[in-house]
């Protein structure tokens, strides 16, 4: 994230804070179903440590490892798509709540 808040702050922005209900409900969403999710991580479907990692999601690697540049744009770097990912976010946590 360190990375991430580093494009963020050359954009003018403030670092990016606590992100993980905006990756889990944007980024990830639905059991993987998001589009940025394939975009924004490396997935790591291999490997254990007494816990199997599998494709999604999964106790070992959670998300799998950012790729920064694309998560930066998605957590925004200008305005409008900050705007537009904020939205985003306020709708599916709302639908999730309702």
């Amino acid at each position: 994230m360190a990375d991430v808040n580093q494009i963020r702050a050359s954009h003018g922005f403030n670092a990016a804070g606590f992100v993980n209900p905006f990756l889990y409900t944007v980024v990830y969403g639905p059991s993987g179903s998001s589009k940025h999710y394939s975009s924004d991580f490396h997935d790591i479907t291999s490997g254990n440590n007494g816990w199997p990692a599998g494709k999604g999601w999964d106790a070992v690697t959670g998300l799998g490892s950012f790729i920064v540049p694309a998560l930066a744009r998605t957590l925004g770097t200008n305005k409008e798509r900050l705007i537009q990912n904020f939205k985003r976010f306020l709708v599916n946590w709302l639908q999730n709540k309702l």
